[in-house]
């Protein structure tokens, strides 16, 4: 079947959307997907439902668990692999702490931030960072060395660079 989007190559890739009832079919080849951006979402779709078969409980309590939001239990998720609400990563917690550092390496958000939010953190970073050294060099009685710190500190808070 050839690609929906090009009309050259051999589609690899079938998407359904279903919404209202309505049923979207769309085939596409590997180069299209990717055009679209849809490489990263086919790997995690991909390698999902083997993840989630392959959860393993230390004991088979798990099952019973239900989220005391929504009702969903965890025996439910592990079949269809979504959860009821955002309450579920409370209730599943110590279950899916170990799927999400299985699927993505981490547990905490590590993506972009926007250039404006960026600059903000680094500079709060940084701020942070030269008061714990203003603070070592007061207890071993440096004070000139604190003071020119301090000096570094109010012109980062003020927008300037020291």
């Amino acid at each position: 079947m050839l690609c929906d989007a090009c009309r050259k190559n051999d589609s690899s890739v079938h998407l359904t959307q279903i919404i209202n009832n309505n049923i979207h079919e769309l085939d596409l080849c590997e180069q299209c997907a990717n055009e679209m951006g849809l490489k990263g979402l086919l790997l995690s779709l991909a390698v999902m439902p083997d993840l989630i078969k392959n959860i393993k409980d230390k004991k088979d309590t798990a099952k019973d668990v239900k989220c005391k939001s929504c009702g969903i239990s965890y025996r439910e998720f592990k079949v269809s692999g979504h959860l009821g609400c955002s309450n579920c990563y409370v209730s599943f917690r110590e279950h899916l702490v170990p799927l999400l550092k299985g699927i993505h390496g981490n547990i905490e958000h590590m993506g972009k931030v926007p250039l404006r939010l960026n600059r903000k953190l680094r500079a709060r970073s940084q701020v942070l960072s030269m008061q714990k050294q203003m603070q070592q060099a007061i207890e071993k009685e440096e004070y000139e060395k604190a003071a020119e710190i301090r000096d570094k500190i109010k012109a980062i808070e003020k927008g300037e660079n020291p």
